[in-house]
């Protein structure tokens, strides 16, 4: 993982973000701490079928639910850092730093730019 944008994160806060991440992953997928790729998969195969767009056409919300449960799967099963938050809460303040999210690859890119490149 990468550093935090202040320096100040140390692998401590990196561990306990990454754990966080994996469980709202598998509460998000419905799956416990000991399953293994098959059932994540299987549980994968449910949820997005559950969620999936085209099967909630009325449902504007259905799409970011089928984001969150790609991206859950991708965590646990590839250990990709999502870019979509797993948690119905919004954005954090602690995860912004200047305005930028500071727990997404574009977020790190724009606030790193502006901050070497300039304005």
């Amino acid at each position: 993982m990468r550093r935090d944008l202040n320096d100040s994160i140390s692998w401590h806060d990196e561990l306990r973000r990454r754990l966080e991440l994996e469980k709202a992953a598998r509460t998000l997928l419905g799956v416990k701490d000991s399953a293994g790729p098959d059932e994540i998969k299987s549980a994968w195969r449910r949820c997005s079928l559950e969620s999936h767009p085209d099967r909630n056409p009325g449902d504007p919300a259905a799409r970011v639910r089928f984001m969150r449960v790609n991206a859950a799967c991708r965590l646990l099963l590839d250990g990709v850092i999502p870019d979509v938050p797993l948690e119905d809460a919004d954005t954090n303040d602690e995860e912004q730093v200047n305005g930028y999210r500071s727990d997404t690859d574009w977020g790190y890119f724009a606030w790193w730019s502006k901050n070497y490149f300039g304005k």
